[in-house]
């Protein structure tokens, strides 16, 4: 019963830190939104936990928020720090420490990340996890008005079973999503205001 209990404290704890990658934000949004898609795909050899939701930025803003690095923690509480430790234009070195509620654990990981006009992707570089690999992928709807984000991740943590890790994984991505669609949906509305005001 006791390791039982503990394998949920620290599958709590790896979705806490397995959740970056993620954009800054003045509120933080825990409601999962209704209109997130979850599925599981193949991808290569492995079963990625995917979730889609369309968010009323351009790409170009969605990207922005999902890169401002330097504020990704302001963004979720498990999330003690992020820091670019190498960048070489698209590819960038970013190392994250997050710890769970009452910091019992504490998680320090860093990701090897590669950015291209709507599409970024990281991979495990060192730390915690066996493997902590996913993408996102932005793809322009409306003329561009709006867009279409893909949240892809798969996740090895070792000695958690994964059929812990893709529950939580399913479970923490839609609110992933929706605090980017709050910030970057946010930053979309100052933007249509300044150009508002300008005229």
């Amino acid at each position: 019963m006791r390791t039982s209990k503990l394998l949920a404290t620290v599958c709590s704890a790896v979705v806490v830190s397995i959740a970056t990658i993620s954009p800054p934000s003045e509120a933080r949004n825990s409601e999962k939104p209704a209109n997130c898609e979850t599925s599981e795909e193949q991808i290569g050899t492995n079963k990625f936990q995917v979730a889609k939701m369309l968010i009323n930025a351009t790409p170009i803003q969605v990207q922005s928020v999902l890169t401002d690095y330097e504020h990704t923690a302001a963004i979720f509480t498990g999330v003690k720090s992020c820091r670019v430790i190498e960048d070489n234009g698209a590819d960038k070195k970013i190392n994250f420490v997050a710890t769970v509620p009452g910091n019992l654990w504490t998680f320090d990981y860093t990701l090897a990340i590669h950015e291209s006009p709507g599409y970024i992707e990281w991979r495990r570089q060192c730390g915690a996890f066996k493997r902590n690999e996913g993408f996102w992928r932005l793809e322009p709807v409306d003329n561009g008005r709006s867009t279409r984000v893909t949240y892809a991740k798969f996740v090895d943590a070792g000695f958690i079973p994964q059929s812990m890790v893709v529950h939580e994984l399913r479970a923490s991505m839609p609110t992933v999503l929706a605090n980017l669609k709050t910030n970057a949906e946010a930053s979309n509305m100052a933007e249509i205001e300044l150009k508002t005001n300008t005229n």
